[in-house]
């Protein structure tokens, strides 16, 4: 009788362990999943698998994709993706959601290429125009009883003399109106032009009249 009796317990006791158990993990499960959220940095199809992968052991039913288009919404890390879809009606599909959250992922990654590839080309007209500097050659001329040294430019057409050196000149100089446009090596942007004046300059005991034109800054 002892025998059956303890027979019929553990049965009781299985049965009731194999009916509370699947229920009680199921619940852990469904925490889990709430838990999950997009790391800095992880690709949107990845952290959607996760979210998949995770809701088959939730036990949701046919509101499935419902609970995993809203843990999207809820845990992604793109604001501009949950206004999206904050700013309709209706919840978006797990479909529609899935389908802008890549597009916007490619998007920001096209981007960040165009960002990198722009700043990588400033560098480069800076480092050439710094060497293109640095190679050529320097004169030093008497203007307007200061001696200025300036940078043979056999390229440019014209002669120019920034804000700082004009404004050190001893026998200061009337700036006229110019409508000129200077451009920098492989810039887009014109330099600022505060206007020109002529005067006579002298090199190695020769004198000769020419124009300057003045621009904005240093240099």
């Amino acid at each position: 009788d002892y025998k059956n009796d303890k027979d019929d317990y553990e049965g009781v006791k299985k049965k009731l362990t194999n009916h509370f158990k699947p229920k009680f993990n199921t619940k852990v499960n469904v925490l889990h999943f709430r838990d999950l959220y997009q790391f800095p940095g992880e690709p949107f199809e990845e952290f959607v698998t996760r979210l998949k992968d995770k809701a088959k052991s939730c036990a949701f039913g046919e509101s499935e994709s419902n609970e995993i288009a809203t843990q999207i919404l809820h845990r992604c890390s793109s604001d501009s993706l949950k206004r999206k879809c904050l700013e309709k009606d209706i919840l978006c599909s797990l479909e529609e959601l899935i389908k802008l959250g890549k597009l916007e992922e490619t998007v920001n990654l096209q981007l960040q290429e165009f960002k990198k590839f722009n700043e990588q080309t400033v560098l480069k007209t800076e480092v050439n125009q710094f060497f293109k500097n640095w190679f050529m050659p320097m004169i030093t001329l008497m203007v307007c009883g200061l001696d200025v040294r300036f940078t043979v430019d056999t390229g440019s057409a014209v002669n120019i003399m920034d804000e700082s050196t004009f404004k050190k000149l001893k026998m200061k100089q009337r700036l006229d109106m110019s409508n000129l446009k200077i451009y920098g090596y492989g810039q887009e942007q014109c330099i600022q032009v505060l206007g020109k004046f002529h005067t006579r300059i002298k090199s190695n005991g020769v004198y000769k009249s020419i124009e300057f034109v003045v621009t904005g800054g240093h240099f």
